[in-house]
Formats: structure tokens, C-alpha cells, sequence
């Protein structure tokens, strides 16, 4: 959690490096890197989930776009309409930073 109580979406990076630190504590004991690759596993299929949603609600704000301009009206999604939705799905922070 971050100061301001938000959930902290913990970065590709970040996630891969407790990987490696977890495996090598566990170097002889087969058992626990399955678990902890098992557990790796679930993470980084949470951060894919999160980025497939985010594209496919991106994907029907565009085409909304598109039929707007097809029509011959204001398309109803601008730039920081999409950055909240991949703000919302956090995929980047506040200052438009990636997070993956």
C-alpha cells in the first residue's frame, strides 16, 4: 500500500528481481523453487490480465472514436481518457510512467 492507502502495483522488474532473490535462498530445495515459480507464475499472469483489459476497454473507447468521426461528430475520448483507463488497470502512475 502507498502512503495515500492506494493498492502499490508492483513494476515487471520488481517482480523478477524478489523471483531470482527467492530461488537462489532456495537453491536445494526443489519443492519450494516449484512453489515459488508457481507463485511467480500467478503474479505475472496478474500484470498480463491487467494489460489485456486495459487494451480491450482502449480498443472500444477507439472504436467509439472512430464511429464519432465517421459520423461527422467529436469523438468522445481524448488522450486523458486513456491514460485513466490505463491508470485505472495500473499500468502507469500518476505522472504517466509505466509501470510494467
Amino acid at each position: 500500500m502507498t502512503e495515500s492507502g492506494e493498492k502499490k502495483t508492483e513494476n515487471f522488474d520488481d517482480i523478477l528481481s524478489k523471483i531470482d532473490e527467492k530461488m537462489q535462498e532456495a537453491e536445494n530445495d526443489k519443492d519450494i523453487q516449484h512453489t515459488i515459480a508457481l507463485i511467480s507464475h500467478m503474479g505475472l499472469m496478474g500484470l498480463h490480465i491487467k494489460a489485456l483489459a486495459c487494451h480491450c476497454e482502449c480498443l472500444g473507447m477507439n472504436a467509439e472514436n472512430t464511429m464519432a468521426v465517421c459520423g461527422d461528430y467529436q469523438p468522445p475520448y481524448d488522450d486523458i481518457s486513456f491514460f485513466q483507463v490505463m491508470q485505472k488497470w495500473g499500468l502507469v502512475d500518476k505522472e504517466g510512467k509505466s509501470l510494467i
